[in-house]
Formats: C-alpha cells, structure tokens, sequence
C-alpha cells in the first residue's frame, strides 16, 4: 500500500478523467491520498472529490499562503466556519511563500500563526507549503506553538541541507518528498538520506512536479512509484520498504482509517 499524502486532484485538470487518474493510482498500489485545500474557491471541489472517492480521499482545509491577499482574514473566518464541518485530518495546506510575492509577507505571517492555532485547537497536523520560507515557517511555528505540540509535514521539500536539518530539529514534523527529487539539477538526492525513515512521506503534488520520466507531463498519485524508486536508491533498501515506511507514516501523522 502507497499513500500519496499530498495531492490536488480536485483541480479541474482532472475533470475529464478523474475516475480513470484514480484507477491507475490504485492498480500501482496507491490506495490513499491526502487532499489539501487552497483557498475558499477550491473547498466545494475538494469536498466533492472526497465524497466521490471516499476510501481513496481524506481531507486537509486551510489557507494556502499564495492565496493571501487583502482578503486574507474573510477567507481565513469563512473556511474556519468548515473545520467542525468536516472529516479532517489535517490543517493545510498553509505556510509561507517568498518566491512568488512579497508584498503580503506580514499577512502570510499572521495567517499562518492563526492556522497554527487551529491545528492546535483540533488536535490536527499541519501540511506546510514553505517555498523559499522554511526559516519564516519554523518562526511561525516557534513563535505559535511555544510548548512544541504542533506537529506536521513540510511538504514538497526542496530546500538546503541546512533547512533540512532545521526541520528535523523540530521532533514532530515530518519531510514530504516528490517529483522534484528525480530533476537533473535537483541536489535533494546528496543529502535527504539523513532523513530518519520514520519522518519521510511521499507526495506528488498532482497535477504539478511530475517525476522523471513523465516531467512536464500532468501529474497523477500513481506516479508515487516513480518517487519510490530514487527513494530506494538513495536509503539503499527496497522499494516495497520504503512504501511500507512512508505509509505508515502517513497513517501516523494524519491518523488515517480510524473509526470514527
């Protein structure tokens, strides 16, 4: 059993054939997928693809902090009104993001400190979107959660072996690898082997980041194997190892398939 733990097939890049996306996913062995909310606009979609898949979909709701803007506190107080509303098992996708704009760096920062906040009222993981912003990230997280029970994934991690080792100073959080780890100018495979295996998922990102050899291809969760592979390599064990960690990772961190 694969978990893709963070994917996006609700986006309407799947519209045409998300029963055929599914399907593959699961005839590969990927019989789970975390799905992250964006914004306010995206929650009906996420909702309605885990209804319509509901052994193969749980869901994550938040902010996404590209989507932080001058409205950021309405959208933050109407996706709030969904968290007691929802199976959830997780807060996210939330964090911070300087590659694209900076000009809401201030906003990203409180709305994130206030998503921070939620996970910890519901108990719940954070999935934590840190591009270019991993030392703003883990400040938010300090300064939020100042007794540590935060816990949480950065996810599609690509930052420096620095930042690496920031995020794992930090006990409760997990490392979220995806396609970017098999690109020829990725440095990822040089030093993400110190990541402990019982702190590594596996994502795709889907529909963005596919893996070699379907880069620039739309993403999907079946090409999780893809990921696995250079996985595998790279901690020197087998494939099946590494999906049986990853997975149960997964479970941990998200609490998945417990009755409710």
């Amino acid at each position: 059993m694969i978990i893709d733990s963070h994917t996006h097939i609700y986006e309407p890049e799947f519209d045409e054939d998300r029963d055929n996306v599914v399907q593959r996913a699961l005839q590969v062995g990927v019989e789970h997928c975390i799905l992250p909310n964006i914004d306010l606009q995206s929650v009906d979609r996420v909702c309605q693809t885990a209804m319509q898949y509901p052994h193969f979909c749980s869901i994550a709701m938040g902010l996404h902090p590209t989507s932080v803007d001058k409205d950021w506190e309405d959208q933050l107080n109407s996706i709030y009104t969904y968290l007691y509303k929802l199976p959830l098992v997780a807060i996210g996708e939330v964090g911070m993001d300087l590659y694209w704009d900076q000009s809401y760096i201030i906003q990203q920062r409180a709305a994130l400190e206030k998503q921070i906040s939620w996970a910890l009222e519901l108990d719940l993981p954070l999935i934590l979107h840190s591009r270019d912003a991993i030392a703003e990230t883990i400040g938010c997280i300090r300064r939020a959660d100042s007794q540590g029970k935060s816990s949480g994934v950065f996810h599609s991690f690509t930052g420096t072996e620095k930042d690496l080792d920031s995020i794992l100073a930090l006990p409760n959080y997990m490392v979220g690898i995806n396609g970017v780890l098999t690109f020829k100018k990725s440095s990822l495979s040089g030093f993400i082997g110190k990541i402990p295996l019982d702190r590594l998922l596996v994502e795709t990102d889907a529909p963005y980041l596919a893996p070699v050899p379907r880069r620039g291809k739309r993403n999907e969760p079946a090409y999780c194997t893809y990921i696995l592979e250079h996985l595998s390599k790279i901690f020197g064990v087998q494939i099946s190892d590494i999906a049986q960690q990853t997975t149960e990772n997964a479970i941990r961190l998200f609490r998945l398939f417990k009755k409710k």
